[in-house]
C-alpha cells in the first residue's frame, strides 16, 4: 500500500480518534501516576505528550503546516486537555475539505493523507497505551489495526525506528491489534 492516494487518511484519523477518546473515558484522577507501556512515562505524561501530538495534527489539518513547536501547557488537567484537543481535531477532520493538499511539516512537504494516516497510527497506539495504563485492555478495532498494519512499513522505517519507536517485540498473535502494538515495541 502506498500512502499517497490509496487511503483516506482523514477517515482513518477519525476512526483512531474515536477509539482513543473511548479509552480515555477510563481515566480517573488517581490513575494519572500509573505507569504506561511507554517506558518511564506515567499516564499524565503520556496524555500531555498525546495532547501535543494532537495539537500538531490539528495545525497541519487546519492551517496546512506544522511548525513543530511546543505551546505552553494550560492549567487544566491532562485528561480534560486531551479530550478537548481530541474533540477539536475530530471536529476539524469532519469539517475540512476531503481534497488532497500539501502540508508543510517543518519545511518538508507531506500530503494531507499521509499526515492524517501517520497521525492515525500514533493516535490508535497511544489510545491502546491509555487503556493498558488504566488496567482495562481494549484492543484496537480489527479493521483499524489491519489498515494501520498495512501502512506501518511506510512510517516505521529504519530511519524512524530509533528516534520515534521502540524496537519491535516478537509475537505469535494473529490479532491485528496485538501485531500492531508489538510492531511499535509494546507487549500486549
Amino acid at each position: 500500500m502506498t500512502l499517497t492516494t490509496t487511503i483516506d487518511g482523514l477517515s482513518l484519523l477519525k476512526r483512531a480518534l474515536n477509539y482513543a477518546l473511548g479509552t480515555a473515558q477510563l481515566v480517573t484522577p488517581e490513575m494519572l501516576t500509573w505507569p504506561t507501556p511507554c517506558e518511564g512515562w506515567d499516564l499524565e505524561l503520556l496524555l500531555r505528550h498525546f495532547t501535543d501530538s494532537l495539537d500538531a495534527l490539528h495545525e497541519g489539518v487546519s492551517e496546512g503546516c506544522v511548525r513543530v513547536t511546543s505551546t505552553p501547557e494550560p492549567a487544566t488537567g491532562a485528561v480534560s486537555m486531551f479530550r478537548g484537543r481530541a474533540c477539536r481535531l475530530l471536529r476539524t477532520c469532519t469539517e475540512v475539505c476531503q481534497e488532497e493538499q500539501v502540508i508543510a511539516v517543518a519545511d518538508r512537504p507531506m500530503s494531507s493523507s499521509v499526515l492524517a494516516a501517520t497521525g492515525a497510527l500514533e493516535v490508535a497506539v497511544h489510545g491502546w497505551d491509555i487503556a493498558m495504563a488504566c488496567r482495562t485492555p481494549q484492543r484496537i478495532p480489527d479493521d483499524l489495526a489491519t489498515t494501520l498494519l498495512e501502512l506501518a512499513p511506510a512510517v516505521v522505517t529504519d530511519a524512524t525506528r530509533h528516534s520515534l519507536f521502540a524496537p519491535a517485540v516478537p509475537t505469535r498473535s494473529t490479532l491485528p491489534s496485538d501485531r500492531l502494538v508489538t510492531l511499535l515495541g509494546r507487549t500486549p
